[in-house]
């Protein structure tokens, strides 16, 4: 067994600081990637051998050549019927401007048009995945603009005596926030579009790793509402590891390679399947084991540190009797489900 695997959920797109992260302690990467979907840049540049994973589902949901077309024929259906909605608000133009977020509230309340012929539930899983690609990419643009325009100097620089009076004009700007108005189901869509499409090609040893936190937090919270008799959380582990990815992928590469032995590796997958082992396993003291097998860097090749959380959601019998659509889908369930987050 190769040390350290994990699978992205449920992303498809990744950026080369992003999948740096990630390698910088796991290897290899699973991306599972829609039919019909180009893979992110940075994994078609050709990434270290072995390092990255790329897999599609079964051949027999292909949606087909007409796919692609019936994508740019929906988002030409939203432009034409702004008023068959009510305007989601995003504090980033009307939907007839913005139009990829109302078919973000669309497809939440699964009003997807049919593709003609048929298609089925294929169809609009991959619909879903490829429209929840295009929202992360426009986000991911939008917030490099912002922080590009947090740099720019004030157009008063010079003009006074105390710099401190001069900031830029953008300085104080919050940030964009992407869920407004769009409740806590709102990824609950792509979670099962993901599953519907991939869930069949994951493996009982494979966890997974989000670099959005609400798909984790989603599930968690369904999980706990679930639970009979109540519970206030599942177990989790925290701890922070080195971020690499200032260095290339092959660097990243080599200094785990060097300083992160094989048995840590192997020993750090096994921690993050003790919480399905027993109920009442302690961990924070599962996490303290954890933070010093990951302590693996010398200061002057980190650039920093990820936080990471790893959820793990028990199946319990009594899960099974409620209501399918407010249920983590099964296949989720009994390993770890892990977000990155930069540390502070």
């Amino acid at each position: 067994m190769r040390p350290n695997p994990v699978v992205l959920f449920p992303h498809a797109g990744l950026s080369l600081p992003e999948l740096g992260k990630i390698l910088s302690l796991f290897h290899p990467l699973r991306v599972f990637l829609p039919w019909q979907m180009e893979p992110a840049e940075v994994l078609s540049q050709d990434p270290p051998a072995g390092c990255v994973e790329i897999h599609h589902p079964p051949a027999e949901l292909d949606p087909g050549a007409s796919f692609r077309r019936a994508v740019a024929d929906y988002r030409d259906w939203v432009r034409l019927h702004p008023d068959r909605s009510d305007l989601l608000k995003t504090g980033t133009g009307s939907s007839e401007e913005d139009p990829i977020w109302e078919i973000r509230r669309r497809i939440r309340e699964r009003k997807i048009p049919a593709e003609e012929g048929g298609g089925g539930e294929s169809f609009q899983w991959h619909m879903v995945l490829h429209l929840a690609r295009e929202i992360e990419e426009q986000r991911t643009e939008a917030d490099r603009i912002l922080d590009a325009l947090k740099e720019t100097r004030s157009p008063l620089e010079g003009l006074t005596d105390d710099p401190g009076e001069i900031r830029s004009l953008f300085e104080d700007l919050p940030g964009f926030d992407w869920t407004p108005e769009t409740g806590r189901y709102d990824a609950m869509p792509i979670i099962r579009a993901w599953v519907g499409l991939f869930g069949a090609l994951l493996g009982p040893g494979d966890p997974l790793v989000s670099l959005d936190r609400r798909f984790v937090d989603l599930l968690t919270g369904l999980w706990t509402e679930a639970a009979d008799p109540p519970v206030t959380a599942p177990p989790a582990i925290r701890f922070p590891y080195p971020d690499l990815s200032g260095h290339s992928l092959d660097r990243i590469l080599e200094i785990r390679a060097e300083h992160f032995p094989e048995n840590a590796a192997r020993e750090l997958s096994a921690i993050l399947f003790e919480p399905g082992k027993a109920s009442g396993v302690d961990t924070e003291a599962l996490s303290r084991r954890a933070a010093g097998l990951t302590d693996f860097c010398p200061e002057g090749l980190r650039s920093g540190w990820v936080n990471l959380t790893s959820v793990f959601l028990p199946h319990r019998p009594e899960l099974r009797g409620g209501n399918p659509d407010t249920l983590p889908p099964a296949v989720l369930l009994d390993r770890p489900l892990i977000f990155l987050e930069d540390a502070p």
